[in-house]
């Protein structure tokens, strides 16, 4: 992988627990960000959040930078458009 500016490899942990996720909620203050990750299995239920990270407005541009970075990288390799399946992915499910 091409080094995006993130550090890998640093943890103390030699084998970061690895999970799927196609589920994001974001809840925001003032101060902090906080990105509620998880699965969704069916829309009529609530997510399973796996991860709660907690971060700084500044250091979620970042991160959004990065990943913008990353779909464009995506999509000039694999030349395919990436969409998503959610109509209006803006929308908070209740749960």
């Amino acid at each position: 992988m091409k080094d995006t500016g993130a550090t890998l490899g640093l943890d103390t942990d030699p084998k970061p627990r690895r999970t799927y996720v196609n589920h994001l909620d974001i809840e925001f203050s003032l101060a902090e960000v906080c990105l509620n990750i998880g699965q969704l299995f069916d829309a009529n239920d609530p997510p399973r959040i796996s991860a709660k990270l907690v971060t700084s407005p500044v250091h979620l541009k970042r991160f959004s930078d990065i990943i913008s970075d990353t779909c464009v990288r995506y999509q000039t390799e694999f030349g395919s458009e990436i969409k998503s399946t959610d109509p209006d992915p803006s929308r908070k499910r209740s749960g």
